[in-house]
């Protein structure tokens, strides 16, 4: 099978995209969490209240109710 120098160009180019897409998402990502903080909060909260509807008991890290 003959190697060809334009074999590699895609891969590179095909990762350079993922790499820029995944950089660029991490900024975003992390743009979003600074501009409203409260998005973990209230993620938080309603995944407890989520738990709670279901009848599963909440406990803290102390395993207090």
């Amino acid at each position: 099978m003959p190697r060809f120098s334009f074999d590699s160009s895609p891969q590179i180019s095909s990762g350079l995209a993922l790499l820029v897409i995944l950089v660029l998402s991490l900024v975003v990502g992390w743009l979003t969490i600074i501009s409203s903080g409260n998005i973990i909060r209230s993620v938080k909260e309603s995944s407890l209240i989520q738990i709670e509807k279901r009848g599963v008991p909440v406990t803290d890290v102390n395993g207090n109710n």
